[in-house]
């Protein structure tokens, strides 16, 4: 009841014998004026606002972080919409927004200048500054879809006429966030949509280390987005590796193509792709990063990241005691030996063969697609190890 009466939710249903009510945050474009004014107010920090709700007992907390990104586009958004507390237009430049978006200088220093990470046509062979000078993004809020088929541009195109960004569907492969944008002007018709595709990564094994594989995961044919065979406009792909431990953004330069040898690729150039892509990678959610972060707010965003991770809080206590005993009433949960130790010797994780469930190494990685990572700090897609190495 509180939280549709006093949180503006809408209510699907009651489930029989009352134990339990479904509600949605739902696209309501009067509404969300009437948050964006109440975000204006003096002393209102979107962050710290949304720490104290999810610090609640059975919110839902996103699985990769991916409402923190959401925070963070939206509180940049803001500043760009609203000046001296003045409503001055729902919207705003693309190239303006990446501009808010990171720290002072990143932007003219990494992204103003930068050439696409793959390529379609030679004519679109242009800085990102210049390929995205006429486009636009209207976005005022956010909805969670339930349908992947949801992602074709032709939905997309809809919901931005009600100003909505797209919370991917649970276990939607290769993309978390959907942003909509125009490409030439103001005109919302399916040949001048395109698209931000953002992951959001809440682990520390995604830092200041672009990994590749994860945009060629964002092919937006693979995806739905756009129809096979189509000529799509320039897209941007990027990945919010939020728990890096230090400060990154970087815009992924194109390779060669692989199966070539070095003479041969020196010959033909870059590769072509199906489409024209920016990929960035952007690490470390704090002040050096994101421009709408304030410095006093990074302790603040350094606990959302903790409060969404999927580490239950019952085995990160204050007493490690307390945690061991927990961790033994519920074994194999994860590689920390306490999970282990109720059944089996416990041992560190450099010792336990397939401790950590992935083994990456600095190779290339190529798919069906061509993308092919040839700068230094490629990854291979991963060797998984069977458990019967645990067994002993």
């Amino acid at each position: 009841m509180v939280q549709v009466e006093k949180h503006m939710r809408v209510c699907l249903g009651v489930k029989e014998g009352f134990e339990s009510v479904v509600t949605v945050a739902a696209s309501e474009p009067i509404l969300t004026e009437a948050a964006a004014a109440v975000m204006q107010g003096k002393g209102f920090s979107s962050c710290r606002a949304l720490q104290k709700i999810l610090e609640w007992p059975g919110m839902s907390k996103g699985n990769r972080g991916e409402l923190i990104v959401c925070n963070i586009a939206i509180d940049t958004l803001d500043t760009l919409m609203v000046q001296s507390g003045q409503l001055r237009s729902f919207i705003v430049k693309t190239t303006s927004y990446f501009k808010a978006l990171f720290a002072s200088g990143i932007y003219e220093d990494v992204i103003q200048d930068a050439l696409p990470s793959l390529l379609r046509h030679d004519d679109q062979n242009k800085t990102f500054a210049e390929t995205f000078k006429d486009s636009r993004i209207y976005v005022t809020h956010f909805i969670k879809v339930f349908d992947y088929k949801v992602l074709y541009i032709e939905y997309i195109m809809r919901l931005a006429a009600r100003g909505v960004a797209i919370v991917c569907a649970d276990n939607q492969a290769g993309a978390d966030i959907i942003f909509p944008m125009t490409y030439k002007n103001t005109v919302l018709e399916k040949e001048n949509m395109t698209v931000i595709i953002c992951q959001s990564k809440n682990d520390r094994r995604f830092s200041a280390k672009p990994k590749r594989y994860l945009f060629s995961a964002m092919n937006p044919f693979k995806l739905g987005i756009f129809n096979k065979g189509t000529d799509p406009p320039p897209i941007i792909r990027m990945v919010y590796a939020l728990a890096a431990r230090r400060s990154l953004v970087h815009v992924m330069q194109r390779g060669k193509r692989p199966h070539l040898s070095r003479e041969a690729k020196k010959a033909a150039g870059p590769s072509k792709h199906a489409y024209t892509s920016f990929d960035i990678w952007c690490g470390h959610t704090s002040s050096a990063t994101f421009g709408i972060i304030q410095q006093a707010d990074n302790e603040v965003y350094k606990n959302l990241l903790q409060l969404s991770r999927d580490i239950p809080d019952k085995f990160n206590s204050g007493l490690q005691s307390i945690n061991n005993v927990n961790m033994t009433m519920y074994p194999g949960a994860t590689s920390r030996p306490g999970h282990w130790s109720s059944f089996c010797e416990p041992k560190t994780q450099e010792t336990v063969p397939g401790a950590s469930p992935r083994v990456e190494s600095d190779t290339s990685f190529s798919d069906s697609d061509g993308e092919h990572d040839s700068e230094s700090g490629g990854e291979a897609s991963g060797v998984y190890l069977g458990l019967s190495s645990l067994a002993q």
